[in-house]
C-alpha cells in the first residue's frame, strides 16, 4: 500500500489495495506585514509543501488554490522571508464540506555581513608601495539569503532596531559569517490580530543601528 496519490498513467496489479478520499479545496494567503495600508500586500513566490509534496506557489497577491486530500494536512512554505528552516503549519484540518482558507503573515528578517574593499589596479599598487593603509569597513543589509555572495564575511558588534509591536530587538554580529536578525515574526503577528482583529504595529526598519567593526579597518 501507498499513501502516494495515483497518476493517470498508473497501472493497478491484482491484490492491490486503493484507498479512495474526498478532495478538498485550500485557498492560502501570504501577507506582507505593513502598516497603514487599506488592503494587505501579497507575498508571491512562496512554495506551498502539502505532505512533503510541492504542489503550487503563491501569485502575485500572495494566493495559491489547491485541491488536497481531506483530513490533517502537514503544510510547509518556502520563501526567503521564512529563513532556511522555512514555516510549518502541522495538523490543517481541512475538509469538503466547506471552503478552506490559511491566511498567513511573512515574516521581516534581515542579513547583516561584510565584504573587503574592491581596489583598482593603481590602488592596489600604492598600497602596496605605501606604508600599511587602513580601509573602512564595507557592512552590508539585505533580504535573503539567496543575497549574499560567497565572499560574504563576518564582523564584530551589534545591531539594534525597533521590533514588532515596538520592542527592542537585537543581535550580536558574528565574527565568522552572516548574521540573521528577525525583526517582525509572522506568528506574532497573527497572535495578535486573533487577539485584536487587527494589529497594531509591525517593525520599524528605519530604527535599525548597527555598531561593526573588523581588525585591521576603519
Amino acid at each position: 500500500t501507498s499513501e502516494m496519490p495515483l497518476d493517470d498513467a498508473d497501472g493497478l496489479t491484482a491484490g492491490q489495495e486503493v484507498v479512495a478520499g474526498f478532495l478538498a479545496p485550500l485557498a492560502i494567503s501570504v501577507f506582507v506585514p505593513e502598516v497603514g495600508l487599506e488592503e494587505p500586500v501579497g507575498l508571491a513566490g512562496v512554495v506551498v509543501e502539502v505532505d512533503g509534496q510541492e504542489l503550487s506557489t503563491t501569485d502575485k497577491k500572495g494566493r495559491a488554490e489547491l485541491r488536497v486530500r481531506s483530513g490533517k494536512r502537514f503544510l510547509r512554505l518556502r520563501h526567503p522571508c521564512f529563513g532556511e528552516s522555512a514555516r510549518e503549519l502541522h495538523d490543517i484540518f481541512v475538509t469538503d464540506q466547506t471552503q478552506n482558507r490559511l491566511e498567513i503573515m511573512a515574516d521581516i528578517r534581515l542579513y547583516f555581513y561584510a565584504t573587503d574593499p574592491e581596489r583598482d589596479e593603481v590602488e592596489e599598487e600604492f598600497v602596496q608601495e605605501s606604508c600599511r593603509a587602513v580601509d573602512p569597513t564595507l557592512v552590508w543589509v539585505c533580504g535573503s539569503i539567496d543575497q549574499i555572495p560567497e565572499a560574504a564575511l563576518g564582523m564584530e558588534g551589534i545591531v539594534r532596531g525597533v521590533g514588532f509591536d515596538g520592542l527592542e530587538v537585537s543581535s550580536a554580529l558574528s565574527s565568522e559569517t552572516y548574521t540573521e536578525l528577525v525583526i517582525c515574526s509572522g506568528r506574532d503577528v497573527e497572535a495578535q490580530m486573533q487577539v485584536h482583529d487587527c494589529c497594531r504595529g509591525y517593525a520599524d526598519v528605519t530604527s535599525l543601528r548597527i555598531t561593526a567593526s573588523r581588525s585591521g579597518f576603519l
